[in-house]
């Protein structure tokens, strides 16, 4: 399967599709530093009882950061409104109560 295949080019319907968005997020925004510095405490708790051998860490630049983003269609679906499944009902609102963010950092 080639990396670029989208649920369209499988034919899956929209409402269907599982697929992920990845969101750039603006370095200057709030959580971005408070991400560096969750990853970089639990890395150092981790390495902790290793310290003779790892240096405690710290962060020395952050490339970039990006948040997972559940398809549109999949997030408002309701139900299909035709027996096939191919046409739905987009009334619903269902909350993503987690985020999940990728951090690319220098240390």
């Amino acid at each position: 399967i080639p990396p670029e295949r989208s649920c369209s080019h499988a034919y899956i319907e929209p409402h269907w599709c599982a697929c992920l968005d990845w969101e750039k997020i603006d370095l200057s925004s709030k959580i971005v530093q408070r991400l560096a510095d969750t990853f970089i405490d639990t890395v150092n708790r981790y390495t902790s009882e290793q310290r003779y051998l790892c240096s405690l860490l710290k962060v020395a630049k952050i490339e970039w950061v990006t948040k997972m983003k559940p398809n549109e269609q999949l997030v408002k679906f309701n139900k299909n409104a035709d027996i096939d499944g191919f046409v739905a009902d987009l009334s619903a609102n269902t909350n993503v109560p987690t985020h999940t963010y990728q951090i690319k950092l220098s240390t």
